[in-house]
């Protein structure tokens, strides 16, 4: 997927994705804790993709519970710091907001 070519995309203003979350959650065990593994890799791609198409707003979803160092990574590969979306506000889900 990292040689995927996401330029013919460019000019959309919203680019939208996630990995799956099994790799980072709190609720695997011997989950990723670094930029080694498949959900590094997807992430990534993701990231080929906001860098090549150039949106105006991009939106990255995955869990809260992820490992602080990863959300580290995240945070620097993307240039911003996360927020916590409550995913009741546009779904049946309910999450723990309290989460760091």
């Amino acid at each position: 997927m990292l040689d995927a070519d996401f330029s013919r995309y460019k000019g959309y203003d919203l680019v939208m994705g996630g990995s799956p979350c099994n790799f980072w959650s709190i609720a695997k065990t011997n989950r990723e804790i670094e930029k080694d593994g498949k959900g590094w890799k997807l992430f990534m791609c993701f990231v080929k993709a906001v860098r090549e198409i150039t949106p105006r707003y991009f939106l990255y979803e995955n869990v809260a519970s992820m490992p602080a160092n990863i959300k580290k990574y995240i945070s620097e590969e993307l240039d911003c710091e996360p927020i916590l979306i409550n995913s009741a506000l546009v779904s049946a889900q309910q999450r723990n907001t309290n989460i760091q």
